[in-house]
C-alpha cells in the first residue's frame, strides 16, 4: 500500500514531498515507492503451469548434443557449404540424411486404400437410375442452348389438323376474324451461314405465321429475376421458307425460314454431323422452351425407346411449346427435331407413350430433294440450281455435301 505523508507533524513545506511504503514513520527516502512502482509495470514471469522433469540418460544424450557444424550453422545462415536448413540442422543432430517423403498423388491414395479395403462403394450408393450427369455433357449442353429460340406467334386454332391447301384459307377467315390467337414453339439456328431458322410445320405452317413471329435467343431465368431475351430477331419468309407437312399428312414436321438478318455470331449454329444418326445412342437430350417458358433442358430420364427409318421415339420430357426443339444424342451431336408427344408404340408385346421426333438424315434428305425440285425459289425456296445460294443460305456442311451428292 502506498502512503503519503500529509500528518500535521509533517515539516512545512514537505508535506506530501514523499511517498512510501513506511508511511509517515518509514525512512526519508523514495526507494521502496520506486521498487513498487516496477514492481507493477513490470509483467509477471512465465511459468509452466505444467513443469516437465526430464531424465536424460546417458545412452540419449549424444543425440542432443549437435554436432560442430550445427553450433556454426543457424537455419538460412549461408556457410561455406551453402544455407543451412532445418533438415540439414536435424540431419547433423542425428548423424544420418534426412529423407523428405513425396507428396501422395490421387492415384497413390486410391492404390492405398484399395490395399487395405478402405475404398468400399458399397459405403455409397446409386438410388435407381444413374442420375450422375458429367460436366462435359452439361457443358455441351449449353453451348448448343445458344442456338436455340423461343418463337413467338400468332396461330389459328387446330390449323395443323387441316389438309396444307386448305391452311391459307383458314388462316384469312382468322384473320378477317380477328381470331388469330398467341402460340409459342421453339426454333434454332441450322447451318453455318446462320441465316436459316428450323422450327415444327405445326408451328409455323405457312409464310403467313412466319412474317409476324419472332425468335427470342437467350430467353433464360436467371437465378435471382425474371427471363428476358438477349436477342429476338424477325423472320423473312420471302427469302426463303421451305416447310414439310405435320405426320398426319405424310410429312416430316418442319418449316425452314430465313431470319431478317444473320444471327449474332456469338450464337453459334447447330449443323449436322455426317453419318450420326438417332440409331447409335441410348438417350435423347432436348433443349427446348416448354410452354414457352424459358430454355430448359432434359437430362435425365431420357431414354430413346426406338426408331423407323424417318422417326425416332424417346421419354425426354416435353410439352406444348417444345415443339421443334433439337434432339441430341449422349455425344451432343444433332440427331432430330422434336415433333409430338404422346405417340404410343408397340414393341413385342410391350406398349409404351413416347414423344416423337423426326431424324436430322431424314430431314436433311428432304430438304435437299426439295432445293432440286423445280419451283420458284423466291415463293418456295425449291429449284436452287447455283451452288452459291446453297452456300449462301447453308454455309459448308452435311446439307451442301448432300446437294453436291444429289448433282450427280
Amino acid at each position: 500500500m502506498l502512503l503519503s505523508q500529509t500528518a500535521e507533524s509533517a515539516p512545512v513545506g514537505e508535506r506530501a514531498r514523499f511517498t512510501g511504503h513506511y508511511g509517515a514513520t518509514g525512512p526519508l527516502s523514495d526507494r521502496a515507492t520506486l521498487d513498487t512502482v516496477a514492481a507493477l509495470l513490470r509483467p509477471p514471469p512465465v511459468t509452466d503451469a505444467m513443469p516437465l522433469d526430464a531424465q536424460v540418460t546417458q545412452a540419449i544424450a549424444p543425440l542432443l548434443m549437435p554436432s560442430p557444424a550445427v553450433i556454426l550453422a543457424a537455419p538460412g545462415r549461408d556457410v561455406p557449404g551453402g544455407p543451412v536448413s532445418a533438415d540439414d540442422l536435424l540431419a547433423a543432430s542425428l548423424g544420418r540424411p534426412v529423407a523428405t517423403p513425396a507428396a501422395p498423388t490421387v492415384d497413390d491414395e486410391i492404390a492405398r486404400l484399395e490395399a487395405t479395403g478402405d475404398l468400399d462403394d458399397t459405403l455409397e450408393a446409386i438410388i435407381g437410375e444413374n442420375d450422375l450427369v458429367d460436366h462435359a455433357l452439361l457443358a455441351g449442353l449449353l453451348r448448343a442452348g445458344r442456338a436455340v429460340a423461343r418463337l413467338v406467334l400468332p396461330g389459328v386454332a387446330g390449323i395443323h389438323a387441316l389438309p396444307p391447301d386448305a391452311r391459307s384459307d383458314a388462316w384469312a377467315q382468322a384473320v378477317a376474324a380477328d381470331a388469330l390467337l398467341p402460340s409459342f414453339g421453339t426454333g434454332w439456328i441450322l447451318g453455318r451461314a446462320r441465316r436459316l431458322l428450323i422450327t415444327n410445320n405445326h408451328v409455323i405452317p405457312l409464310p403467313e405465321a412466319a412474317r409476324d413471329a419472332v425468335a427470342e435467343f437467350g430467353y433464360e431465368r436467371a437465378l435471382r429475376g425474371g427471363a428476358r431475351p438477349q436477342h429476338v430477331l424477325r423472320l423473312d419468309p420471302a427469302a426463303f421458307f421451305l416447310t414439310s407437312p405435320n405426320l398426319a399428312f405424310g410429312g416430316l414436321d418442319y418449316t425452314l425460314v430465313a431470319l431478317a438478318q444473320p444471327a449474332p455470331e456469338e450464337l453459334g449454329f447447330l449443323e449436322p454431323v455426317q453419318g450420326v444418326t438417332a440409331a447409335r445412342t441410348a438417350a435423347i437430350f432436348i433443349v427446348q422452351h416448354p410452354r414457352g417458358d424459358p430454355k430448359a433442358y432434359v437430362l435425365n430420364h431420357n431414354r430413346k425407346v426406338n426408331q423407323t427409318d424417318q422417326f425416332v421415339t424417346y421419354l425426354s420430357d416435353t410439352l406444348a411449346g417444345s415443339s421443334g426443339s433439337p434432339l441430341f444424342d449422349d455425344a451432343l451431336r444433332l440427331v432430330g427435331i422434336h415433333h409430338l408427344g404422346n405417340y404410343t408404340v408397340t414393341i413385342g408385346t410391350r406398349t409404351e407413350t413416347t414423344n416423337l421426333g423426326s431424324r436430322i438424315e431424314a430431314v436433311v434428305s428432304d430438304i435437299v430433294g426439295q432445293l432440286r425440285a423445280p419451283g420458284d425459289a423466291s415463293a418456295g425456296g425449291a429449284g436452287i440450281t447455283d451452288e452459291a445460294q446453297v452456300l449462301h443460305w447453308f454455309g459448308e456442311g452435311v446439307i451442301a455435301n448432300a446437294w453436291r451428292m444429289a448433282r450427280l
